[in-house]
């Protein structure tokens, strides 16, 4: 079971989805009655540690909301963050 930020290779996917590199973004487990989900969300790039602890920390301290979050692009996220964190 892989964990958070670890890294996942799947090469028998990268013809259909055009990359092969994954790091996990977030593992989540659903027990219900008589079973056990784990869900694991994969984002498909390579992982950059400090751009997510800087993402978490913007969102964190309300300078990031949750809609530019879900609804912006990660080039435009990426701006945003070194506008709030220039150096």
């Amino acid at each position: 079971m892989p964990r958070e930020y670890e890294k996942v290779s799947f090469y028998f996917a990268k013809a259909k989805v055009g990359t092969d590199h994954y790091w996990v973004k977030e593992v989540k487990y659903v027990i219900e009655e008589n079973s056990i989900t784990v869900i694991i969300e994969l984002i498909g790039s390579f992982l950059n540690r400090y751009r997510e602890f800087v993402l978490d920390k913007a969102m964190y301290q309300g300078k990031i909301g949750y809609g530019d979050f879900y609804h912006k692009h990660a080039f435009e996220l990426d701006d945003l963050l070194k506008k709030i964190y220039p150096y």
